[in-house]
């Protein structure tokens, strides 16, 4: 038998590194030597392996809902969801789902653990809304940039632990971070939509005459919402954005010199500050991977 620590064996006498004669302290023991450790990832290794310890182990994992950290106490939350025990669910029905700007994320909640994703969807669109202060509006450029980290953490750790991994900022994350780096905004935008299941889509207000924001992006009708859609799909950022359109032109309902009718009302003019389609897709991308609390 070597005598040697594994490589998450606690140890004594080394500060937390092993030596060749540090004594190996492993079982729970180990577990709870590690958990007070400034790394969070080898925390949140530590609390996994907590499980494997029965009660004692359960025991710790319900502790650590009331960690310090955010992050472990989301691993924990993530790791206690579908037990049956009743002091688990005692727990997790008081583990707060209110960010600190004060907004409940326990509606979205409900609808993820009942997998009305569809629901879940548009619910997650006015959570964020309702996180940049653009309640029942869009987001233009400056909301994006300026939503917190934690709520956009808080959605996140929502929609990955119940989608089991495949729905999630989190996911969108590393499906952009994989993207060709030199490629550009609206570049990325448009390859990442389509990766995810997202097209572009003329706006219902076209006009023939403007050209360049013909097209917003959208979630593909023929993918239901649910978990056999493509990892990322949901929540659908793509859908966070809009505008405001400031005139319009009216052709006269009259038969033309062509010989057909000129009928329906022609978008003139957006608003300055609207914002969607492949570049707000971009732009919220880059939001996500600025916050290291999304993993």
């Amino acid at each position: 038998m070597s005598i040697h620590p594994r490589e998450y064996d606690a140890v004594l006498g080394s500060n937390n590194s092993a030596a060749p004669t540090d004594a190996v302290l492993g079982g729970i023991e180990g577990v709870k030597r590690r958990l007070p450790m400034e790394d969070i990832e080898s925390r949140i290794i530590a609390l996994s392996q907590a499980l494997n310890y029965g009660e004692a182990g359960l025991d710790i994992v319900i502790q650590a809902l009331q960690d310090r950290s955010k992050q472990i106490q989301w691993s924990a939350y993530g790791l206690l969801v579908g037990k049956t025990e009743i002091k688990v669910e005692q727990a997790l029905q008081s583990f707060s789902l209110i960010s600190e700007a004060g907004i409940d994320y326990s509606s979205l909640q409900y609808l993820l653990v009942s997998q009305e994703w569809e629901k879940a969807d548009e619910q997650t669109r006015k959570l964020v809304l309702q996180a940049a202060e653009r309640s029942d509006n869009w987001l233009r450029n400056e909301d994006i940039q300026s939503l917190a980290c934690e709520d956009l953490f808080i959605i996140d750790r929502l929609w990955t632990i119940y989608s089991e991994g495949r729905f999630g900022f989190s996911v969108q994350k590393r499906i952009g971070e994989s993207l060709a780096s030199e490629t550009g905004d609206i570049s990325r935008g448009k390859e990442f939509s389509d990766r995810v299941g997202w097209h572009k889509q003329r706006t219902e207000t076209d006009s023939y005459y403007d050209v360049l924001n013909l097209y917003t992006i959208k979630r593909r009708e023929d993918i239901p919402c649910g978990l056999n859609a493509p990892e990322g799909n949901l929540p659908s950022i793509c859908e966070f954005g809009g505008g405001e359109l400031l005139s319009w032109y009216d052709p006269p309902d009259t038969e033309s010199t062509m010989g057909f009718y000129g009928g329906g009302g022609y978008r003139n003019k957006w608003s300055e500050d609207s914002f969607f389609g492949a570049e707000m897709v971009a732009c919220f991308l880059k939001r996500i991977q600025a916050c290291p609390e999304i993993p």
